[in-house]
């Protein structure tokens, strides 16, 4: 980071020349505590605003239609459920730390899980799919449109083309659409605060900066 000169910002997220690769910028913490992270740093102004942030992205996605039953279905599946949730952001964070492999082997098992679930389990129908397929729709669809935002904000061309590429095929294979408008600011939340982690513990460690952003 050091060898590389800031050029600009985005929302926050440095750009260098030369250029810094984006799994090098980003943080696993920030990403998985997102302002907690910030605050235990010790960066106070940037914790507060992320944590108002926070607040306010999770107010579109209360206003969900599906909340209702994706409560009851969590309940009626909450074993495969909780391991497929876990599988896809252990995809998502493998991705974006660049570790190719592993991420492919834990998006393989969320496939194996979600099939091998499915065929053990009660299909409640919803039409032309089932409960339960509905419900880890949205799991797959928030790992896909982080991995789309990561790839994107990295200029990463070959992963934004699979990531579109990807979600055109489950879409015209029918694969339920289960995440709204209302809810992409909280999916895009953990990319930007993982983005931003590294080069903000830089700024306030070594540069003695002190900044609400």
């Amino acid at each position: 980071m050091g060898a590389s000169r800031r050029t600009g910002s985005f929302l926050g997220i440095p750009s260098f020349d030369p250029p810094v690769s984006p799994t090098v910028l980003f943080n696993p913490w920030a990403y998985l505590f997102g302002p907690l992270y910030f605050l235990v740093q010790g960066m106070w102004r940037k914790g507060l605003s992320l944590a108002l942030l926070w607040i306010l992205c999770q107010v579109p996605s209360l206003f969900s239609e599906h909340i209702p039953l994706q409560q009851a279905l969590i309940e009626e599946y909450a074993v495969p459920y909780l391991l497929l949730m876990a599988l896809s952001a252990l995809f998502t964070l493998l991705f974006c730390m660049g570790q190719q492999l592993a991420s492919t082997i834990s998006a393989a098992l969320f496939g194996v899980l979600l099939a091998g679930s499915h065929a053990f389990i009660n299909p409640l129908s919803l039409g032309n799919f089932s409960a339960f397929v509905w419900l880890n729709a949205g799991l797959l669809w928030t790992a896909l449109g982080r991995v789309f935002l990561f790839s994107l904000l990295g200029k990463n061309l070959l992963m934004l083309a699979v990531t579109v590429g990807t979600g055109i095929v489950l879409y015209l294979l029918n694969f339920p659409l289960t995440l709204a408008m209302n809810e992409l600011p909280s999916l895009a939340f953990p990319i930007f605060c993982g983005m931003m982690g590294s080069y903000d513990l830089y700024r306030a460690k070594c540069l003695k900066q002190k900044f609400w952003w």
